[in-house]
């Protein structure tokens, strides 16, 4: 999945408005003449990050430059942090779209979540704030993600708790790839974005 473009020419062409680009060379829009000094420094930069703000959401694209067998230079995008900016502070932009949160002695809807947290509708169950949890975050249409989380507090009545969670690499990867292409339904190919 890393080895595929994130952003179809036409997705691309959107979020950039009128500029144009070919549907045969998307990556040639990160690619240019750079001084061969400030091509060293990019490539050794412990972070590089292509950000976008479109609709009130800031999209922040990892950027990879990766030298290939001929020795040019590829810039690959991985999936975005993507923030919500319409309040005072920007916070993770929250997807509410049901998931499910398992382990051997629950199944428990996620009412909403982000890539760092999420609420989940725990029933009757009164988690204690601060106490470790370890389940499967289970997404429609794809592998049971593991996670380690965190009880934070009570989120809202009747029974939602906040839990803010660390999974390992690959996993977080697949959830923010997960989550980019329901923000892409959501903001972008239904028309919100003008």
């Amino acid at each position: 999945m890393a080895d595929e473009p994130l952003l179809t020419p036409d997705e691309l062409a959107m979020l950039l408005g009128d500029v144009s680009i070919s549907s045969l060379d998307v990556s040639s829009l990160l690619r240019s003449e750079l001084d061969a000094s400030l091509l060293s420094l990019l490539q050794r930069s412990s972070h590089l990050t292509l950000e976008a703000e479109v609709a009130s959401h800031r999209l922040r694209f990892p950027l990879v430059l990766q030298r290939q067998p001929g020795g040019e230079i590829e810039p690959q995008l991985r999936p975005p942090v993507i923030e919500d900016l319409t309040g005072l502070q920007p916070r993770p932009w929250r997807l509410h779209e049901e998931a499910h949160l398992i382990s051997p002695q629950f199944c428990w809807r996620v009412l909403d979540m982000s890539e760092r947290g999420m609420v989940v509708d725990t029933q009757d169950v009164q988690p204690q704030t601060g106490a470790l949890l370890e389940a499967d975050l289970c997404l429609p249409m794809q592998p049971a993600l593991p996670l380690t989380g965190r009880w934070v507090r009570k989120a809202y009545p009747p029974s939602g708790w906040a839990l803010t969670f660390t999974m390992p690499e690959p996993e977080l990867t697949t959830l923010k790839q997960w989550l980019f292409e329901r923000h892409q339904d959501t903001f972008i190919r239904t028309g919100c974005v003008q």
